[in-house]
């Protein structure tokens, strides 16, 4: 892994970003972090195989290191009656399974989970991907002999403002929002943390153009809409899933000066968050990888 500084940031905070770096280009392809077992499993092993080709700017990671900072205090607060920054591993055909909880309240037998995220990820609800997470790390600690009841994500927001609250209704009134996660029996689990294995054998050993497509889900796939404008607005009027759609509106309400633009789908995680893009499959052909831009 290169890391560039385009924004020149103190080198301190480079060193930081450095020292946090795992070379991940000899892992054991056997041994998975939970992690890895909820994200579709090609993000993994391109990372892993492309390791050293890879690139990114420290800037990227200011976040995490935030992040860092408060499992890092977290740690400090390890006392008998809960478990900080644990470890625990569980095998399953042949694959180790490895899950690091943020912390676990043994008298409220109480998983809480700790993240540094923004307000909208809060007031959209509890993702899919946390739930998947905590239920993992659920499964890790019934199959290690303890009980579980409850399972919370405590969100510590990033860009929480005073002055929202009188803007929205619904906006949270601190800094902080707990959120109890759904959790499953343990048969739904095992079934899960199986199925997840199960993928990521089928697809371990096939070359890179080979490996299977990620979902529309986890790509962030957003389909095509037609954006219909007033005059000059910047502001959409509405947005259409078909270009007759956008004209039926039109002529039905009349817009002044109306204007349609075609806002083409997208594939947020691919072209904004994904590390291994250029070595994806389904990137590479529909992606041009001088632009960015679908072909």
């Amino acid at each position: 892994m290169k890391y560039t500084n385009n924004y020149a940031l103190p080198q301190s905070l480079v060193d930081v970003i450095n020292n946090k770096t795992y070379d991940l280009s000899s892992s054991d392809p056997k041994r998975v972090s939970i992690t890895t077992l909820i994200n579709p499993p090609i993000q993994r092993l391109l990372t892993v195989r492309h390791w050293n080709e890879l690139e990114e700017d420290v800037s990227d990671h200011i976040w995490r290191i935030t992040g860092n900072a408060y499992h890092y205090i977290l740690a400090t607060t390890n006392k008998e009656d809960r478990f900080v920054e644990e470890k625990l591993t569980e095998e399953v055909d042949g694959i180790t399974i490895v899950g690091k909880l943020d912390l676990y309240e043994k008298k409220d037998k109480s998983i809480e989970d700790y993240k540094v995220t923004s307000v909208w990820s809060v007031k959209l609800g509890t993702k899919e991907e946390w739930e998947r997470q905590l239920n993992c790390y659920a499964w890790l600690l019934r199959k290690a002999k303890f009980e579980v009841n409850s399972a919370y994500i405590n969100a510590i927001l990033r860009d929480w403002r005073k002055n929202e609250l009188m803007r929205y209704d619904d906006y949270p009134k601190i800094p902080f929002v707990r959120i109890q996660a759904k959790l499953w029996s343990f048969e739904e689990q095992q079934k899960f943390v199986e199925d997840r294995i199960k993928l990521y054998k089928e697809v371990i050993n096939l070359k890179d153009n080979e490996l299977p497509f990620c979902s529309d889900e986890e790509r962030w796939k957003k389909p095509s809409v037609w954006a219909v404008y007033k005059g000059s607005n910047k502001k959409a009027e509405k947005l259409c899933t078909s270009i007759q759609e956008a004209q039926d509106y039109i002529k039905k309400t009349k817009v002044f000066k109306p204007r349609i633009e075609e806002r083409p789908a997208s594939n947020n995680k691919c072209e904004q968050y994904c590390l291994v893009n250029k070595f994806c499959p389904f990137y590479l052909s529909m992606y041009d990888l001088k632009t960015g831009q679908l072909k």
